[in-house]
């Protein structure tokens, strides 16, 4: 950790690289600039200039803005260590870039075990844990009367946050929480038990009813529960788009993406892979000739990783198709 940032392994230095350029602006190379003027334990010691940050964004001569902004952290003095509590003060899983090694979930605050609070108020229920990789959230819920604990869909935050209450929400809350695919790792919280006290003028129980997706019975008290699967949905924000352009031209395919885990990109024409366009953004510079029309697409990945280190897909989708078609002016080929 005490080695210059300059020096890290070839394939951490394409991980860390490859993040920072494709990730959405919260976890960015930007947002790592952002964090090194905010944070109090290095601040005084880096210094990135807005000059710097504009010159950067330009991406003059094909350069990634992260690698630059790590050769400069590193011609500044900055370690690995630096750098990793930097990553992760931004919120970047360090563990899935090489940078870490694997630590257990560790649950450091839970929810109240006993609520009780007023029909038609916002019920918030917050955890703390810490672990690498960093700790996935699923909430449980099982209502009042019943035994089965169901699935909340789409409850993956580590605070759960339900407004205009009803006595449909009163019932049974726990969380589950996992940074691997080993069942023997993975935490559940207490469980909270949550009333409601009805006002005079009722709401309709059916007005806010809990979204579940029933799942097998989970005990009444906290234990290890098997992990059978993990939510992990990409979201395509914006797809490559179709193109008419000349020979000479240049072409830009971009696909924008989000997902709680790290992504991998497969640039493909006519259904065939594109050797080497792993990125978020596939450019041809020059454009020579007839063999580059097609159809452009981008399969996008997201990949978790095994105790072990070893990297496994969890999901994949497919952008929409974009059609490079090309405008060849006829050349007059006799002199008069």
């Amino acid at each position: 950790m005490d080695a210059n940032a300059i020096d890290l392994p070839g394939s951490v230095w394409i991980k860390v690289r490859e993040v920072l350029d494709t990730n959405p602006a919260p976890r960015n190379w930007r947002a790592l600039i952002g964090t090194l003027e905010t944070s109090n334990m290095i601040h005084q010691r880096y210094k990135i200039t807005p000059q710097q940050v504009e010159l950067w964004a330009q991406g003059i001569g094909k350069e990634s803005a992260a690698g630059n902004l790590i050769t400069e952290l590193g011609s500044q003095g900055m370690t690995v260590g630096d750098l990793t509590a930097l990553l992760e003060e931004t919120g970047i899983d360090t563990y899935l870039l090489g940078l870490s090694s694997y630590e257990e979930i560790k649950i450091t605050h839970s929810p109240g075990r006993k609520m009780n609070i007023n029909e038609g108020d916002t019920l918030v229920l917050e955890i703390t844990a810490t672990g690498k990789p960093h700790p996935r959230f699923q909430w449980f819920f099982c209502p009042d009367g019943q035994k089965e604990f169901n699935k909340l869909k789409g409850c993956t935050d580590k605070t759960l946050k339900i407004i205009n209450l009803t006595s449909a929400n009163a019932g049974s809350y726990s969380c589950q929480i996992h940074n691997c695919s080993d069942p023997q790792e993975t935490k559940i919280t207490e469980i909270s038990h949550v009333s409601i006290t009805s006002k005079q003028n009722s709401v309709s129980d059916r007005l806010n009813p809990p979204v579940t997706e029933k799942l097998a019975k989970m005990p009444l008290t906290p234990t290890t529960i098997r992990h059978t699967g993990q939510d992990h949905e990409i979201t395509i924000i914006s797809h490559p788009t179709s193109k008419e352009l000349e020979l000479g031209d240049r072409a830009l395919f971009m696909v924008e993406a989000q997902c709680g885990l790290p992504l991998r990109y497969q640039w493909i024409k006519d259904g065939k892979e594109i050797i080497g366009a792993n990125g978020f953004k596939y450019k041809i510079d020059n454009i020579q000739d007839a063999s580059y029309k097609g159809v452009y697409q981008c399969e996008v990945k997201a990949m978790s990783m095994t105790v072990d280190g070893r990297e496994i897909q969890s999901s994949r989708v497919l952008t929409n198709p974009a059609l490079l078609d090309l405008h060849i002016h006829s050349a007059n080929l006799y002199k008069r």
